[in-house]
């Protein structure tokens, strides 16, 4: 095991930066959907078994000085906070709350239903961070936050099945179906097992239409003896965010220790080909994944090596997803791969599947096309709360073929006496060795190494090549699992509003090569200031532009690295900011 207590003294104590690149936050655009950051949440928790000390926590964070307002509309909730600059401050909400209803073991799960103005609305004055947990004695869960930019429209549900008995214990799968917008039609497509059904009795294959405003909440559980949602497809003529889970998991079927699992799901849109599995700490087993497929007849590969073919894009399982341990013996990182989009869940098993102490969780995978190059996150906890007293991070980064650590990457933790993140490379604490995957990327080659965080709080990780985080944790009887960050593409509806036509302006090719082309409607001149930035705020382009109507204006993009820029138009009082991606 690898620690990371000597990073955080040196964080602490020592009053010099490795790097001095760091910039003023205040001088950052306001750039909307960066990330997972965003300015407008909408979700919901969806029913867990409920033990003592029962609170649902928001863990939030901002580089600035921002506004924060959570509301429950139908629950006449409403709370406002003001952020602490890269401090964690947290909102408590009750489960009676934050869930559309609650619900004990001996209660069979309530009609599928929507639930109006039921959704956990979060919005912000600028950009910030948002995960979402459970924390219950002995029982939890946790995820991270998509914002409003960057949800879809279509999602397949990987939750997991009910173990219970169905007459007087009922632990049912769960889908959290939230609106973002007025007159959002929904279509739910019953997946599972060939024996699943839905507490509205929706039978595999069977489907059926709501129809939902926004703030309303769609639940839709399982019921029945190991019935469960997994391969479901939800379709959307607007944006949503689907939050699955189940009220307490056996991992695996036959252990006898069970736990509350959730997960805000990735839309379809930002599914790729390629995947990382990696070994939970500890563990003597590897874990549990369950594989889903945009399209029909995908092959699914582990370790280049044929596994099986998903016939259908959702459904019941072995048809429509495949459900197995990621391999046999020893833990280790392990490939898995398609050669159309896939999406990996991973499931972490009971304590009685390898007698080592750890709970249940499910923790969404993204694929290495959405992989980073800096990163910015923070703990389920505040400092001196209640938080996890165990938060790994399980590192996928792009090394040599023997696992070394590269020199380019670098972590900083938020020194909170100087106000500033200090930045150490990884390896000088870690070592210099993690370990590899299997080779399948041409001249390519990942590795993965897992650390323990120092304590609650904000940290970036950042290096020259795209890497991904998973952060993990476990308190007594406790647990979660969830990706440290996101950056999804974002998806283009012809149902949201509009900025006015005399300033609407798209921009194309997106992803670009060499060239981006920026091309406006407006009826007449307009002197406008095009600025491109990167993700770290840096001004890397800037020029006046006298724009008239369908005026096509060409950068040259052939001096920018491989990667994820903002461009911002300024015209007036109007700003247009979008990002885009350069790929080589």
């Amino acid at each position: 095991m690898k620690y990371l207590y000597s990073i955080f003294s040196f964080l602490l104590l020592l009053a010099t930066n490795l790097h001095s690149e760091d910039f003023d936050v205040n001088s950052l655009p306001k750039l909307l959907g960066s990330s997972n950051a965003g300015t407008e949440f909408y979700f919901t928790f969806v029913p867990g078994i409920e033990t003592s000390c029962c609170d649902l926590k928001l863990y939030i964070s901002c580089n600035i000085r921002t506004k924060v307002t959570v509301e429950v509309p139908s629950k006449g909730y409403t709370k406002t906070k003001y952020t602490i600059p890269n401090e964690i401050i947290e909102f408590t909400l009750a489960p009676a709350v934050g869930q559309v209803y609650r619900k004990i073991e001996r209660d069979i799960p309530k009609r599928d239903s929507v639930w109006e103005k039921a959704a956990v609305h979060v919005i912000a004055d600028d950009p910030i961070i948002c995960y979402s947990a459970k924390r219950y004695q002995y029982n939890g869960s946790g995820f991270l936050n998509l914002p409003v930019d960057i949800l879809g429209n279509e999602y397949l549900i990987s939750a997991y099945n009910d173990p219970g008995n169905n007459t007087n214990m009922f632990f049912p799968a769960y889908a959290g179906i939230s609106a973002v917008y007025d007159n959002t039609e929904i279509q739910f497509i019953m997946g599972g097992t060939e024996n699943s059904k839905t507490s509205g009795g929706l039978l595999p294959g069977n489907d059926t239409i709501y129809f939902l405003n926004k703030s309303d909440v769609l639940l839709i559980s399982s019921l029945g003896k190991l019935s469960d949602l997994s391969g479901s497809r939800v379709i959307s003529s607007k944006p949503i965010s689907v939050v699955t889970g189940n009220f307490c998991a056996f991992i695996t079927d036959s252990n006898s220790n069970c736990d509350i699992t959730e997960e805000m799901e990735i839309p379809t849109y930002a599914w790729g080909e390629t995947y990382h599995v990696t070994p939970i700490f500890g563990r003597k087993k590897n874990s549990i994944i369950r594989i889903y497929a945009k399209k029909p007849m995908t092959n699914i590969m582990r370790d280049g090596k044929y596994l099986g073919t998903i016939r259908t894009a959702g459904g019941i399982e072995g048809v429509g997803y495949l459900h197995l341990r990621a391999d046999e013996g020893e833990p280790r990182p392990i490939v898995i791969s398609g050669d159309k989009p896939i999406s990996v869940t991973q499931y972490n098993p009971g304590t009685t599947d390898d007698s080592v102490t750890s709970d249940p969780f499910q923790m969404t995978l993204l694929p290495t096309e959405l992989y980073q190059r800096e990163i910015i996150f923070h703990t389920p906890g505040i400092r001196g709360g209640y938080g996890f007293p165990y938060n790994y991070i399980n590192l996928c980064y792009e090394s040599d073929g023997f696992g070394n650590i590269p020199d380019d990457i670098e972590i900083a933790f938020y020194n909170y006496k100087d106000s500033v993140f200090e930045w150490h490379r990884l390896k000088d604490t870690l070592g210099t060795q993690g370990q590899p995957f299997y080779k399948n990327f041409g001249d390519r080659q990942f590795s993965f190494t897992t650390f323990l965080l120092p304590g609650d709080g904000v940290y970036k990780i950042r290096a020259e090549k795209p890497f991904q985080a998973y952060m993990y944790g476990f308190s007594s009887y406790d647990s979660y699992g969830m990706p440290a960050s996101v950056y999804l593409d974002s998806v283009k509806y012809n149902d949201r509003p509009k900025k006015p036509e005399k300033n609407y302006f798209e921009i194309f090719p997106n992803p670009a090569t060499d060239e981006l082309t920026i091309r406006t409607n407006i009826g007449f001149e307009q002197e406008s200031r095009i600025e491109i930035f990167d993700l770290l705020g840096k001004l890397l382009y800037s020029e006046s532009e006298l724009f008239r109507i369908r005026t096509d204006k060409k950068i040259d993009l052939r001096s920018f690295s491989s990667g994820v820029y903002y461009i911002q138009i300024s015209t007036g009082k109007e700003v247009f900011t979008e990002k885009f991606f350069v790929v080589r």
